[in-house]
């Protein structure tokens, strides 16, 4: 069994830092979503319950089995090759959760994201902040072999051919705001976001294909 599937197979949503990140990032989104290196499913769950449409691949043929017993749409395949099952234009957002940082052809895999979204399609890929992070990003995982900072998460994406570019911090929820409702939970911590309340140590990308 691999290393994550053995520590983390039984990992489930975590309602407050997960909703925030979902809702900030992928809310009104009615299309096809893909989630890249979904894993076992974690937001995929989280996905679903809110109706909706989304499938994944992952590498990792353990974290996947997790994922098929939980009744996932998931299968086996590399964003650094292309994808194979999908066409050209067939998603309305991708997510890349903590995948570039694990990959030796990053934009090989940025512009694979780009073939398999729509015009008007979204990318939300995060990651670890290698300004923020530092020696830390070598020492938490073997297989991290790309490091980004803001500047070369932009670069990047401007050279697989995205556009309407922007990277942020990771959203840090009020904790006690799991308490509202949702339409409350969410106007407080958006609200906390803008007012500089979040992570520094991930960046996400939000870019669009034209």
């Amino acid at each position: 069994m691999s290393y994550f599937s053995q520590h983390y197979g039984k990992m489930t949503t975590n309602w407050g830092a997960d909703q925030l990140y979902w809702q900030m990032f992928f809310s009104g989104i009615t299309g096809k979503i893909l989630d890249i290196g979904c894993s076992t499913g974690r937001y995929m769950v989280l996905a679903e319950s809110l109706k909706q449409d989304i499938c994944g691949v992952d590498v990792d043929l353990d974290a996947l089995k997790i994922a098929l017993d939980r009744g996932l749409k998931v299968k086996f395949d590399n964003i650094e090759n292309r994808l194979d099952g999908f066409a050209d234009n067939s998603f309305a957002a991708i997510h890349f959760h903590a995948v570039i940082e694990h990959l030796r052809n990053p934009l090989l895999a940025l512009k694979e994201c780009h073939r398999l979204l729509a015009p008007g399609g979204k990318l939300v890929c995060l990651t670890m902040n290698i300004d923020q992070c530092k020696e830390k990003f070598w020492s938490m995982s073997y297989t991290h072999v790309s490091p980004f900072s803001k500047n070369s998460l932009k670069e990047i994406a401007i050279d697989a051919d995205f556009k309407r570019i922007e990277t942020v911090y990771e959203p840090r929820y009020v904790p006690l705001s799991k308490h509202l409702s949702d339409s409350r939970f969410f106007y407080i911590n958006s609200l906390a976001f803008k007012l500089g309340w979040h992570w520094r140590d991930k960046i996400i990308l939000i870019a669009y294909k034209r």
